[in-house]
């Protein structure tokens, strides 16, 4: 999902399908680099887990109105270098 604020009366736009698996409490998610920028052997990638929000408003919803992973303004840094 893409989020546009300039679009009042969808702002929550797909953007893509994306293939995933998912066993027990885990989920596999196969996000191609392209769709998200990421290009080469070398990038750094950031990121942030979310469940449950209750109503998805805008990006920060998926913070004050679910759980996240990391909490609040933290977030994971992943970085490849091949």
């Amino acid at each position: 999902m893409q989020y546009d604020p300039r679009n009042t009366k969808a702002a929550w736009k797909e953007v893509s399908k994306l293939d995933y698996r998912c066993q027990d409490s885990k989920l596999e998610l196969a996000i191609p680099r392209e769709l998200i920028g990421l290009k080469g052997n070398h990038f750094i990638f950031d990121f942030k887990w979310s469940d449950n929000p209750a109503e998805l408003i805008d990006p920060i919803s998926f913070c004050t109105m679910g759980d996240t992973a990391p909490n609040r303004r933290f977030n994971y840094r992943f970085i490849w270098e091949k």
